[in-house]
């Protein structure tokens, strides 16, 4: 049954604190709820996309033929209709999880493989995600975690924009094969039980607390700067600091009485010290009245 999930306290992180993460999956292939795009073809190429009721794994499952000239090639995308995400409501991404069940049907001839890849669509523009091959006759999962926008990449050799600045996005998939061969050749392939996970950098809390939320504005990942966004119920004493993968801390942003509302924040990516510390992945905590809620930001070279 298609769906649009959001999954919220996911992840407990301190008593009355939860990371709140949106799933987006398709198992029964509606066919209003996708879209087909040609992203390039040899001439003479062609496709053609079917949901099918039986085969899946278990019951219906999206088909696709792509029917190839020799020495030609060809790239369909394939985008959700169902449900998008939009990073300046939903928060900003820090990562994507991505999985499907994958089958290449009656392969034309040894050897031959389906290139399968995640994509997403913001503001018009197709971003491909890392490519994945799969020679699998029966139904096999294929699963992709931790992608991030320089995971993504446009034809222009532009990435998507995960921040809370960014245009609502679309998620969906790519089918793309070659043909070595001297005749032509049908490429088929099936997916089942698509599914994308988006972890926000948005932290709320459920309990009465002093603290509203945390949430990580990005860019992120960073290079120079990370933007975040704190916000107070209540006036009080709050800390707000960086720690390492290890848990260490590494800097601290607020130590002190904040006022009830908004509060603005970033990180320059440096120690207490001054120093610049190395790329990795970084966890910015907030305590105020007791409550703790935490962001994750990957800093890059």
């Amino acid at each position: 049954m298609r769906a649009f999930l959001l999954i919220a306290a996911s992840m407990v992180l301190a008593a009355g604190t939860s990371h709140a993460d949106v799933t987006l999956s398709d198992g029964d292939y509606a066919v209003v709820d996708w879209t087909t795009t040609v992203v390039s073809a040899t001439p003479g190429a062609s496709q053609s996309t079917v949901r099918s009721s039986i085969g899946g794994n278990p019951d219906a499952y999206r088909k696709t033929v792509l029917t190839i000239p020799a020495g030609g090639s060809m790239t369909t995308a394939h985008i959700y209709q169902g449900g998008s995400y939009d990073p300046s409501v939903d928060g900003a991404i820090f990562a994507l999880d991505y999985d499907e069940d994958q089958i290449q049907e009656i392969p034309p001839f040894p050897g031959a493989f389906i290139e399968a890849t995640p994509l997403l669509e913001q503001e018009g523009l197709l971003y491909i995600g890392p490519d994945i091959t799969f020679t699998n006759t029966a139904w096999g999962l294929q699963v992709r975690n931790n992608l991030i926008a320089l995971d993504f990449t446009s034809a222009g050799n532009a990435h998507p924009d995960f921040s809370a600045a960014g245009g609502v996005i679309h998620f969906g998939y790519a089918r793309s094969n070659t043909n070595p061969g001297a005749i032509a050749a049908n490429f088929r392939s099936g997916i089942d039980n698509w599914s994308v996970t988006v972890r926000s950098g948005v932290i709320g809390v459920d309990t009465p607390s002093r603290l509203e939320a945390l949430r990580v504005l990005g860019p992120n990942p960073f290079r120079s700067t990370v933007a975040f966004r704190l916000g107070m119920r209540e006036a009080g004493a709050a800390r707000v600091s960086v720690h390492d993968a290890s848990g260490r801390l590494v800097r601290t942003l607020v130590q002190g009485r904040l006022s009830a509302g908004t509060h603005a924040l970033s990180w320059d990516g440096r120690s207490d010290a001054g120093g610049v510390l190395p790329a990795g992945l970084y966890f910015v905590a907030v305590d105020a009245a007791g409550t703790r809620a935490t962001g994750r930001v990957v800093k890059l070279n």
